[in-house]
């Protein structure tokens, strides 16, 4: 399985990664249960997700994990709420803070996605923990923050002000105000 999915895993691709979970269910209709349950286990500990993402106990400079991609992130902030802070930390060369790494296809689930950079995004401890637990992204469609853009656009306007008289006159008349979106 793992040959035959390994550029996707090595992907940086919405599309390969679906096409390799799509690959796994498949092989998943010719197994037993208890073979398939062999198989996402030994998928488990091939991408071993809980080495790579421990608190490293001494200074390991050039050494890829996931505080180094955390560090690596453009994320400043969590992808899903846009209000929590996704900032890496350092302390005498050592990880000591980092933002919780989501599963965006649960690595439970998919475990050959466990390590795919495509698939960890930086997000915040409430968002990740709490709100999306283990949802299966696969199944129910939602943004991908590396794939998807989302855009709100609106217009906030006053039905009889220009914007400098409603400037003016803010405390007065923002109960008046419009918010129209586009």
């Amino acid at each position: 399985f793992v040959a035959d999915v390994e550029k996707a895993i090595l992907s940086d691709s919405r599309a390969q990664m679906e096409w390799s979970i799509h690959e796994l269910l498949d092989c998943r209709q010719f197994m037993t249960d208890e073979v398939y349950a062999d198989l996402l286990s030994d998928l488990t500990r091939v991408f071993n997700y809980d080495t790579f993402s421990a608190k490293p106990r001494k200074p390991m400079p050039d050494h890829w994990d996931a505080y180094a991609l955390c560090a690596s992130s453009q994320l400043a902030t969590c992808p899903y709420c846009n209000y929590n802070y996704a900032h890496t930390l350092f302390r005498d060369g050592k990880g000591a803070m980092r933002p919780t790494l989501d599963h965006f296809y649960p690595k439970a689930l998919y475990p050959h996605l466990g390590l795919t950079l495509a698939n960890l995004i930086p997000s915040c401890y409430a968002c990740n923990s709490s709100l999306k637990g283990e949802a299966d992204f696969f199944l129910h469609k939602h943004l991908h923050p590396y794939f998807d853009q989302e855009s709100v656009n609106f217009e906030c306007y006053h039905p009889e002000h220009d914007f400098v008289s409603v400037l003016m006159a803010f405390d007065a008349i923002q109960g008046s105000l419009c918010v129209e979106l586009q």
